[in-house]
């Protein structure tokens, strides 16, 4: 276990490059994290992106190793994103907001993720996508991940938020795919 969770610090802090990344908030009984990302494919695109999560997800970080076993079932309150192999199957999360407001797009997925599922935690994944300022790129987006994590102190999730921080980073610049 030592091994495992040196190699997730160590991923984490290769991938803070990748995006702009903050913790937000930690302590021993939660964390928040907030990731940003600019990405060149234009809002809707980029969300319709969110909904083919088996293109853009790590599978090093799926429980089959297969990123190919993962979707969601619909990008709206009631959708379930999940993962499915011959040997199990995972419920990663389930949509429970979607706005879009012109070119503004928010999805929101109550997703424990990974080791957060069997430690009991309660955990919000909010997806926003939103066109650029910057009027020499107007085609392009920014997508952000905001991840809200809550528990009890004695799972002392302000140590893991690190190595959670970086997983994430991970999948939000392979999702803006720049």
């Amino acid at each position: 276990m030592k091994y495992k969770l040196t190699g997730l610090l160590a991923l984490a802090l290769m991938s803070m490059a990748a995006a702009k990344a903050e913790i937000t908030a930690s302590a021993p009984d939660g964390f928040e994290l907030k990731l940003e990302r600019t990405s060149l494919l234009a809002p809707a695109e980029l969300y319709d992106r969110v909904g083919e999560i088996s293109e853009w997800w790590s599978a090093p970080h799926t429980y089959s190793g297969a990123a190919e076993n993962l979707y969601i079932t619909k990008l709206d309150p009631g959708g379930v994103w999940l993962e499915d192999w011959s040997d199990g199957r995972v419920e990663h999360g389930r949509v429970i907001a979607r706005t879009i407001n012109g070119e503004e797009h928010m999805l929101r997925f109550e997703a424990p993720l990974g080791p957060l599922q069997a430690m009991g935690v309660s955990a919000v994944l909010t997806v926003t996508i939103t066109p650029d300022t910057d009027e020499t790129t107007p085609e392009e987006s920014v997508v952000s991940f905001q991840y809200s994590v809550t528990g009890a102190s004695f799972q002392k999730l302000d140590q893991i938020a690190p190595a959670v921080d970086g997983v994430l980073s991970e999948q939000i610049a392979n999702l803006a795919v720049d």
